[in-house]
C-alpha cells in the first residue's frame, strides 16, 4: 500500500528571519549592543523628564552612528595610505 502525504508549504521567512539566520553569534551581540545604547542613554539621564530624556538618547544614538560611519568610511577608503 502507497501512502501518498502532502507536504506542508514552506513559509516565506520574513525580514527579521533572515536577519536572524543570516548573521553570526559575534553580528548578534553587536545588534543587541548598538540598538541597546538607547536604552542605556535613557536610563543614565534619569534627573530629567521623559520627552528630555527621549530626545537625548535619540540624540546621541544619531551622532554615535554618525562618527562610528564616518571612522568606518575612512578606514575602508581606496585611497588611504596604511604606512
Amino acid at each position: 500500500m502507497i501512502v501518498n502525504r502532502r507536504r506542508e508549504p514552506q513559509l516565506k521567512s520574513g525580514l527579521f528571519e533572515r536577519v536572524i539566520d543570516d548573521t553570526n553569534f559575534i553580528e548578534k551581540i553587536v545588534f543587541i549592543l548598538w540598538f541597546g545604547t538607547g536604552g542605556m542613554f535613557y536610563l543614565m539621564f534619569d534627573w530629567f523628564e521623559i520627552w528630555i530624556r527621549v530626545l537625548i538618547s535619540i540624540g546621541m544614538f544619531v551622532v554615535l552612528s554618525l562618527i562610528i560611519y564616518g571612522f568606518a568610511k575612512f578606514m575602508s577608503n581606496e585611497e588611504r595610505h596604511w604606512n
